[in-house]
């Protein structure tokens, strides 16, 4: 399958607006905010411990998942626990990643101060990238591959320091949960393809709740050919209205001549129109046979 991708999540230019990009403009992925099936690092900037994870979406998309999940764990440890809160905070979704880092955002009293917090203390990068065809064939399996590169990178790492990472041994010793989903096949080299990509939208200028005339026999009007004015096609029936032109007396056509004998069905038996007279001996085998089938058949017809 070479030259032929999915295009369904397939890598995209960066598209983040004012409010997600750094102070000083940049992307906070580096650009790498619309690739998909990845192994990424999240690294914190105040302890230097890093967190591994995989995606089969967006890298920006995921990542925005952990930062819910960071405040979700903050709400909900003051919610049941009061300022004191410690851990999880009795989220029960809660991973490594959030419990770490909602231990640093504590002092946050909304989400959007989380959010701004987080693009100070966190950094992300993409270690790995897979084909999303291939990927996508083990998925749910013991062999999945993105699964894999995420269990090897994580014992690497807990082996060199293990104080250095956030990963528990539920990130290895658990089972897949990558999804298995149809993809939406392209070619790489089709001229269309990358038309339909780059090409902007063009709007359309009909409003959708505009309506459209339909048609009525109130509105059709026929145009006289002797004079420029328009009569409708049905007219009022009442006692002031212009008697019709009178018409035209129809002559009837002349009567056709009766019938001579009888009518004979050329479709049956084969019936075969008279022959040009000629001389017997000039006729051949095939002509005598129509010649002598013609006359038999006349001789029933009258004799009937």
């Amino acid at each position: 399958m070479a030259k032929i991708i999915d295009s369904d999540l397939m890598d995209k230019k960066c598209n983040c607006n004012s409010k997600s990009k750094l102070d000083d403009g940049r992307c906070f992925y580096d650009g790498d905010c619309r690739r998909s099936m990845v192994v990424y690092c999240l690294k914190c900037n105040i302890t230097g411990k890093v967190y591994i994870g995989k995606t089969q979406v967006y890298l920006k998309k995921r990542t925005q998942q952990h930062i819910t999940d960071v405040w979700k764990v903050i709400e909900s440890g003051v919610k049941k626990f009061g300022p004191n809160w410690t851990g999880s905070g009795g989220y029960a979704k809660a991973d490594a990643f959030a419990k770490h880092f909602a231990n640093l955002c504590r002092n946050c009293t909304n989400s959007n101060q989380v959010k701004a917090k987080m693009k100070e203390i966190m950094t992300p990068t993409i270690l790995w990238q897979g084909d999303r065809i291939q990927c996508m064939k083990s998925s749910r399996t013991a062999q999945c591959k993105i699964c894999m590169i995420e269990r090897i990178e994580i014992l690497h790492r807990m082996r060199t320091d293990r104080s250095k990472i956030m990963n528990d041994n539920s990130d290895i010793y658990a089972s897949c949960k990558c999804a298995s989903r149809f993809h939406k096949f392209s070619r790489i080299d089709c001229k269309t393809l990358r038309t339909r990509i780059t090409q902007k939208k063009v709007t359309s200028t009909r409003h959708s709740k505009q309506r459209r005339s339909r048609f009525s026999f109130s509105n059709t009007k026929l145009n006289s050919p002797s004079s420029k004015s328009s009569t409708s096609i049905c007219s009022p029936c009442n006692s002031r209205a212009s008697p019709p032109p009178p018409m035209t007396p129809v002559t009837p056509e002349p009567a056709s001549p009766p019938n001579e004998g009888f009518l004979i069905d050329v479709n049956l038996f084969g019936y075969q129109p008279e022959v040009s007279p000629k001389p017997l001996e000039q006729l051949t085998n095939l002509e005598r046979d129509q010649l002598r089938s013609h006359y038999e058949l006349e001789s029933r017809v009258y004799d009937v």
